[in-house]
């Protein structure tokens, strides 16, 4: 990739992961500097194939899916509280209109989104590290669906 040029494609942060990651850097640490809109810029395929709903309750547990797949989307670029809520801000707005949703539907799920992925890149940026860093191959797994 350095050697074709195509760095120069990518914005701030991503750049700085994607260089990090090459030079060695682990997933999970690369993207804790990605403040900026990156991720928010490419979600929207989060947002075409997760629709977006309000989170299930199992067990007193909140289970988030369409969060959960924008955190997993974001975190290697763009590991921030910020930009994780944006991110999650974008897709849900843009799978709302997908839905059929008016623009306050469409307003009011970005801001729940907003608000439910702060909450767990908090959690993330709380647990980044070593112990639960995944490999490339995990993810890759995940994005397999072997996992």
């Amino acid at each position: 990739m350095r050697e074709r040029g195509s760095l120069d494609l990518f914005g701030p942060s991503t750049k700085r992961a994607v260089l990090a990651v090459l030079d060695g850097e682990l997933l999970a640490t690369a993207g804790r500097f990605g403040a900026t809109n990156g991720a928010a810029m490419r979600v929207t395929p989060v947002a075409i194939i997760r629709a977006w709903q309000s989170p299930d309750i199992l067990g007193g547990i909140s289970v988030d899916p369409f969060v959960d797949l924008v955190v997993e989307t974001t975190l290697v670029t763009h590991n921030t509280g910020v930009a994780i809520a944006g991110a999650a801000a974008v897709a849900a707005a843009v799978s709302a209109g997908v839905d059929g949703a008016h623009l306050a539907e469409a307003l009011a799920a970005a801001l729940a989104a907003a608000l439910r992925a702060s909450a767990c890149a908090a959690l993330v940026i709380t647990r980044r590290g070593p112990a639960t860093a995944p490999t490339v191959a995990e993810v890759q797994r995940r994005f397999d669906g072997a996992d």
